[in-house]
């Protein structure tokens, strides 16, 4: 089963985002070990140096460290949450400015975002 990645940003930058998004999810745990370059490119289906260069970017920022011989493992999960937040303050961002584009005033906005909230059962807590 390959992963399926759209044209908007680099593929590295979006398995970036789908690996900082299942550690502040908490489908990892700190100081778990995480799978292969080898085991991601087959679940991505994508060539490995595009997953190893994810992996290295996320070491850089603290969220992964390796350890010789061992493999990789979850460091910081708190810069996994921070970083998660940006991504969504990021598109969040983004939808704005576009439903701006449409013509969409503040209210209209806030409205729209509502009913897409309560048709997809997100709650407050």
């Amino acid at each position: 089963m390959s992963y399926s990645f759209t044209n908007a940003q680099p593929i590295f930058e979006q398995i970036i985002e789908y690996l900082v998004v299942e550690i502040a999810n908490g489908k990892h745990e700190k100081d778990g070990r995480v799978p292969s370059v080898r085991d991601y490119a087959l679940l991505f289906g994508v060539n490995p140096n595009t997953v190893q260069r994810a992996l290295t970017e996320l070491e850089r920022e603290g969220i992964l460290y390796s350890k010789r011989g061992d493999g990789r493992f979850i460091g910081d999960i708190n810069k996994a949450i921070l970083t998660c937040e940006k991504i969504a303050n990021h598109k969040a961002k983004i939808y704005v400015q576009e439903m701006k584009k449409l013509g969409f005033t503040a209210d209209k906005i806030v409205n729209l975002t509502k009913e897409v909230i309560e048709e997809n059962g997100i709650t407050s807590k």
